[in-house]
């Protein structure tokens, strides 16, 4: 609020009435003894701004639990990831374990948003998937190996 007091007698007093104002709604609930003619106004104008206030924090809370992933533009807005979550969870761990992106310079979680972004595939707690991808008995880069053997068996079907 801004502070100013210039109209406070007039608004806030119980002793002076602006019988100019169409206060006949507000009077039939008014105890004239106890509110003056601004009393509700204020109230409800400050109710609003509690309630815009209230309203700010759930919504930043809600952004903060729940981020927004970006819609990708142009020619990236064609591409989904239509593996499992887990395996791009893997190939983000792999291109940050070879340090080819940026120099090595890039950390996990931007990498991992990046890939969300551009395939719009929400990656959800990607420690925790690659715990359990660090936990496989038997292959555990199941998705990489999974890679080379394609890529392989393209290049004999290319070679005739």
């Amino acid at each position: 609020m801004r502070g100013l007091t210039y109209r406070d007698v007039e608004f806030f007093s119980r002793q002076t009435i602006n019988t100019e104002l169409d206060l006949t709604s507000i009077m039939a609930v008014m105890d004239m003894d106890f509110s003056t003619t601004h009393d509700m106004i204020l109230a409800n104008i400050l109710g609003n701004i509690r309630t815009i206030e209230y309203l700010q924090v759930k919504i930043e809370k809600g952004l903060k639990e729940n981020p927004i992933v970006e819609e990708p533009t142009g020619n990236y807005a064609k591409l989904r990831w239509t593996g499992s979550k887990v395996d791009l969870v893997e190939l983000v761990y792999a291109m940050h374990s070879c340090g080819m992106v940026n120099n090595g310079q890039v950390g996990i979680k931007e990498l991992a948003e990046a890939m969300e972004t551009l395939f719009g595939k929400k990656l959800g707690d990607y420690y925790r998937t690659f715990l359990e991808i660090r936990s496989r008995k038997i292959q555990p880069t199941k998705f990489l190996d999974h890679l080379k053997r394609s890529l392989e068996s393209r290049m004999v079907a290319a070679d005739g």
